[in-house]
Order: C-alpha cells, then structure tokens, then sequence
C-alpha cells in the first residue's frame, strides 16, 4: 500500500474518529447542562417549598400572638368590668340629683353630694324652685 493510500485510509478513519469523539463530548456536556438545569429547577422547588413552609410558621406564630393578645385584652376588660361592678356595690353615696351611686370624687355643694357640676345646677334650680313655692304659699 502506498503512503497516499494509507493517508486516505487511514485519514478519513481518523477524521471520522474525530467527529465521533466531538459528538460524543457535545453530548456529554448537553447531558451535563440538563442535568445541571434539572438539580437547579429541583433546588429552587425545595427553596420555595422552604420559603412557603416559613412564611406559614410565620403566619401561625402572627396568629398565636394576636389570639394570646386578644385574650389578654378580654380578660383585662372583665377585669374592669368586675371592679366597677364591686365599686358600685361599694358606693354608698348617691347623687342628690340623679340618684346615680358615687365612684369618683362628688361634688359638693351645701350639705349635698352630686356626681358633675350638671346635677349641682340643676339641683340648685329644684331647691329655689322649692323655697319660692313655701314662700309664695305661706304668704297667703
């Protein structure tokens, strides 16, 4: 065989090796790429699963503060409530006027106990309505 023939032969053989092998490497790193882009798209599913997973801890732990919190406030008001249920059962006092129990610091006026300055006017109104009737009444 001559060295023309060989160099044809065996050329060609090697060229057609050539281009195996470079299909084969083209192939392998397609494969690599979709393998790298299918680990990728699973990383970022779990990462969002993870993200969603937190935000609904979040959202329970927001809940359980917002509920302890409205209980806490529900109790405090039953609380008040309570006590100013005792402080009326406690309250002696009337006002002279309206007749309403005496839970803060009365008015006084005379000899009389009212509730706000409203009830002084218009018990003080009353009383000289009552005194200008016993005069007018008398007097005749």
């Amino acid at each position: 065989m001559s060295a023309e023939r060989r160099k044809q032969l065996f050329g060609s053989l090697s060229r057609s090796r050539s281009r195996k092998k470079e299909r084969s490497r083209s192939r392998r790193r397609k494969d690599s790429r979709e393998k790298r882009r299918r680990s990728n798209s699973r990383r970022s599913r779990s990462r969002k699963k993870d993200k969603e997973k937190e935000k609904k801890k979040r959202q329970k732990e927001k809940q359980k503060v917002a509920k302890a919190q409205a209980q806490q406030e529900e109790e405090e008001r039953k609380r008040k409530e309570e006590e100013e249920a005792k402080a009326l059962e406690a309250a002696q006092a009337k006002c002279d006027s309206c007749k309403k129990p005496l839970l803060s610091r009365p008015f006084t006026r005379l000899n009389y106990l009212y509730c706000s300055p409203e009830c002084v006017n218009a018990h003080r109104r009353e009383l000289q309505a009552e005194a200008a009737m016993k005069r007018f009444g008398s007097g005749t």
